[in-house]
């Protein structure tokens, strides 16, 4: 190792104190034990989506960052538009066959794409990529093309955090 480069186990700083009552890292949290939540990280299941619907999982490619990056003519041509990812069961299940377009809705709104059938999600599950489906005519590449996952989102966040939870949106599917 290069002179000057701490060694495992070392510090940069030894003067730095996290923002915690120790000033180090702490794995039981006293200030949320205060405020009445588990001090501890523990598991909690999810809830499942009811019959008949989805969870909705959003997510992006690692060349696109948020809707910006869509509209750039070299970028764009290797995702022009996104589609709802459903398991082939699924999919099955409702009709649906691989590019039928599907009107996707939860209880804030609805949009339409095309279906991409495939093993590669949960049956209880669909995804599609962020950053389409948006109304400016200035985006001239994606306008339009695809659909928005903020139309489908309904607003929940984590109760500790306060980071917005994205994949606690049920949806139907449909064949549109």
């Amino acid at each position: 190792m290069p002179p000057g480069f701490p060694k495992y186990g070392t510090t940069l700083n030894a003067d730095h104190r996290f923002i915690t009552k120790s000033g180090k890292i702490e794995l039981f949290s006293e200030r949320l034990q205060e405020a009445n939540y588990d001090p501890l990280p523990v598991y909690h299941a999810p809830a499942q989506p009811p019959s008949g619907k989805f969870r909705i999982i959003t997510g992006r490619r690692a060349y696109f960052t948020h809707a910006n990056s869509t509209n750039n003519a070299w970028l764009n041509q290797f995702a022009p538009a996104n589609g709802l990812w459903l398991n082939q069961s699924a999919a099955d299940n409702l009709g649906i066959a691989d590019g039928d377009r599907v009107e996707v809705a939860s209880t804030v709104g609805a949009v339409r794409l095309k279906a991409k059938v495939t093993q590669e999600i949960r049956p209880d599950c669909v995804f599609m990529l962020h950053g389409y489906g948006k109304k400016s005519k200035w985006q001239r590449l994606f306008a339009g093309n695809g659909g928005s996952d903020a139309d489908l989102l309904e607003t929940a966040w984590d109760k500790v955090s306060g980071n917005a939870a994205l994949h606690e949106t049920f949806v139907s599917v449909r064949k549109a």
